[in-house]
């Protein structure tokens, strides 16, 4: 069956929903719309009590009235959609939501579907899915408590840069590295690419060498005295 409902929607725009309990068709886009919610995506689903198929095309009172609610469903979402399509607001979103709250949900809206993170000595992962999954089972696994806190920010157009500090306590295996129960705090420095609301591409350079020696996972050679 050729529908959109078996299309894949992860990482669309907001969308509203609207029909009338009286449209044969009413269905589909109850159906539609709870799959378009399913797959990460703002969704406004509104059934109107007495609308036929197609009313809002209608010159009645009901249809103008419809009409008018989806003018402002419009407005409201362009007035917020500069602020929310802003690079430094999308990145402190990522980095307060999916770095430090663990929400993976909401990354598909801010991230963009073949968007790339190099993460150094940490690899590379292309594409939403890719990221999705690392998100899932990353170094979330392997500290407890992790915290990262924004030192210093700087924005140039499409461009952000995060100088931050992380921290936690390793609770599991990293890098090879068996759970040493310890807390460690280290430097990083991340660059973003933000455009139309999502980040294509992020750079990230961490202290991984200073947290390892913190772990007592490694130790530097001690020369002569």
């Amino acid at each position: 069956a050729f529908s959109p409902l078996y299309a894949d929607l992860a990482g669309l725009p907001p969308a509203y929903f609207l029909v009338g309990d009286l449209d044969p068709l009413s269905d589909d886009s109850r159906f539609m719309a709870a799959r378009w919610q399913a797959a990460g995506n703002r969704t406004d689903l509104d059934v109107w009590p007495g609308g036929v198929h197609a009313f809002v095309n209608m010159n009645t009172p009901l249809g103008g009235v419809a009409l008018a609610h989806i003018v402002t469903w419009l407005d409201s979402l362009l007035g917020a959609a500069g602020a929310a399509d802003d690079p430094v607001t999308v990145v402190r979103r990522y980095l307060e939501e999916v770095v430090n709250g663990g929400r993976v949900d909401v990354l598909p809206e801010l991230w963009a579907q073949d968007g790339v993170w190099h993460g150094g000595s940490m690899g590379e992962r292309h594409g939403l899915a890719e990221v999705l999954s690392f998100a899932r089972s990353g170094g979330a696994a392997a500290f407890e408590g992790m915290a990262l806190t924004v030192d210093d920010l700087i924005a140039v157009e499409d461009k952000v840069v995060v100088r931050f500090t992380n921290s936690g306590t390793q609770v599991g295996p990293f890098m090879g590295a068996p759970a040493s129960g310890k807390h460690a705090s280290w430097l990083g420095i991340g660059v973003y690419t933000v455009a139309h609301g999502r980040i294509t591409e992020a750079w990230f350079g961490e202290d991984v060498l200073g947290m390892l020696l913190q772990l007592g996972v490694i130790a530097l050679p001690v020369g002569p005295r």
